[in-house]
């Protein structure tokens, strides 16, 4: 009954109202010549009926042999529909791309996500499967998931597995990460060699045979320790050497400040502009360009459906107008400013080091403030240096 329904509204049908002496000569002439006739009801010397909209014309010639009169009560489907709107091109063309739409959504992939990952960044495994062709917008007949797993493992060398499945319009991309170099024990032979020039202060070493003593100096690059192992029988095995050697350590580390600098001071105006995106293609809801110097922020708003993201979102700019200015440094605040670089430095370069001593020069040239800092340091100054057998 349901498809029969639709079929009526597909093509569209006419509900009429007929009158006159002999009604029922009328419904007896639809049916000799194949008219469609349905949903009849009787009111007096009036009947009701439904046809065809195809079938109005032929009833119009039936009329007059069976002497009634007809009248259109109402007319429902699709024919009708468009009718009316024949002439508003918009919903037309509207009504075209959203069935283009809709026939498409389901053949594209409209999110793209990952699971499995703690060390490697979720933003770089998806930048290498958007590399390989898994991004929002790819057809999912064109994804061959077996390939695309492993040029992905090629391609991150950091995974030790990867999956790619397809649930529907979504792909999720499953992966485990190798082992960090620090929880896998190497047992490779090695001996361990000075990273810097030093007079050794402390020496612990775990495995192998220490090859300096306190108070001997070493440069860098010099064998500390060694990866073998010597027994009473005087035989020799070698192993992975591990342990610390420390050494005191002169270290330099020098910072230029330049005495003038450009500032970008905001003047308060800003511009916002919007831009629609929809699986990886970009459409500027604005028009023209920003025609000033500005700092930039943006914001990306996404649809979401339950709990998953749709690949349509709106990115929202804003502009904030800025003017260049130059700056001169006072030879104070350049001082101020080399002294809080050096702080940062220091946490980078001397990283595990302890600080002993420590000298600050400071010279001034045309243009620019240069700090030097010079260091005595006691730091563990080995590191390991595989050992081949024909050393």
């Amino acid at each position: 009954m349901l498809f029969v329904k639709f079929v009526r509204i597909l093509f569209g049908y006419v509900r009429v109202r007929v009158s006159g002496e002999h009604p029922e000569r009328f419904l007896n002439l639809c049916a000799n010549n194949g008219i469609a006739v349905w949903n009849v009801k009787r009111r007096d010397e009036i009947l009701l009926c439904s046809v065809f909209a195809r079938d109005y014309k032929r009833i119009r010639r039936l009329r007059k042999r069976s002497r009634v009169r007809l009248r259109i009560r109402y007319r429902r489907g699709i024919p009708f529909v468009i009718h009316r709107y024949r002439y508003r091109k918009g919903i037309i063309v509207g009504a075209l791309i959203f069935a283009l739409f809709l026939g498409l959504m389901p053949k594209l992939v409209w999110s793209v996500e990952v699971c499995g990952n703690e060390r490697v960044s979720t933003a770089e495994i998806l930048s290498v499967a958007n590399q390989i062709g898994i991004k929002n917008g790819a057809k999912i007949s064109s994804l061959d998931t077996e390939n695309m797993r492993l040029d992905f493992l090629i391609k991150m060398p950091e995974l030790s597995w990867s999956a790619i499945n397809i649930e529907g319009s979504r792909v999720t991309i499953d992966v485990r990460e190798r082992l960090s170099p620090e929880l896998v024990e190497d047992k490779s032979p090695c001996n361990l060699v000075a990273t810097a020039d030093g007079i050794i202060t402390k020496v612990y070493v775990k495995k192998g045979s220490a090859a300096v003593k306190v108070g001997d100096a070493v440069r860098k690059g010099d064998v500390v320790a060694l990866g073998t192992v010597e027994y009473g029988d005087l035989s020799t095995v070698l192993c992975h050497a591990m342990g610390e050697i420390y050494a005191e350590t002169n270290r330099k580390i020098t910072v230029t400040v330049p005495l003038t600098e450009t500032k970008l001071i905001p003047t308060g105006k800003s511009e916002t502009k919007r831009v629609f995106q929809l699986f990886g293609g970009y459409l500027p809801l604005y028009l023209g360009s920003v025609k000033f110097d500005y700092t930039a922020t943006a914001e990306e708003k996404s649809l979401r459906s339950g709990d998953g993201i749709l690949p349509v979102s709106i990115i929202e700019a804003e502009f904030r107008e800025v003017k260049k200015t130059t700056v001169k440094l006072s030879l104070a605040d350049a001082k101020n400013r080399a002294k809080t670089e050096l702080k940062l430095l220091e946490t980078e370069q001397l990283k595990g080091a302890k600080i002993k001593g420590k000298s600050i020069t400071f010279a001034e040239t045309e243009d620019a403030i240069i700090l030097t800092a010079d260091y005595v340091c006691e730091e563990n100054i080995a590191a390991e240096k595989p050992l081949s057998i024909i050393e």
